[in-house]
């Protein structure tokens, strides 16, 4: 019982980590503002990485599912947050798949909870999303420890 309110809070706190924007992904660079924000972590990777090796970002697309109208109804909730993230990240994925023969994307990962794409990429392949229209911002995959 003890374990699962651990597992409980433990993915309470990631989710929270992932809805709340973080100070420190801003950027001051204006190409970054105007198009995708890439975090400074995601940055100094990609600057580190050689030209055929896969990096791991988190994908966030832009836009957000309509709750207001069914707030309250957890089903309708949870199905109109998986609908929005399958339309939205759809493009995205289609993109990336085809990339994935040619050994320049690795992992691809959905998640329609925050409407995010975990991807592993080469530094160009992450060079391109960040121009795309339909992505806000990509940042550093993380790890979160609990005391």
């Amino acid at each position: 019982m003890k374990r699962n309110h651990y597992v409980a809070m433990a993915v309470l706190l990631l989710v929270g980590l992932l809805l709340v924007p973080s100070p420190q992904f801003a950027d001051t660079n204006e190409y970054a503002r105007d198009i995708t924000t890439l975090s400074r972590g995601l940055k100094a990777q990609m600057e580190q990485a050689a030209t055929d090796e896969l990096v791991t970002a988190i994908v966030r697309m832009r836009g957000t599912a309509d709750l207001d109208p069914i707030r309250g109804q957890r089903q309708l909730v949870f199905s109109e947050l998986r609908d929005y993230a399958a339309q939205s990240q759809s493009a995205l994925v289609t993109d990336l798949q085809a990339m994935q023969s040619s050994g320049q994307v690795g992992v691809i990962r959905q998640f329609w909870i925050d409407n995010i794409v975990l991807v592993q990429a080469t530094k160009d392949v992450l060079g391109q999303i960040a121009k795309r229209s339909d992505v806000s911002e990509i940042f550093e995959n993380f790890t979160v420890t609990l005391p």
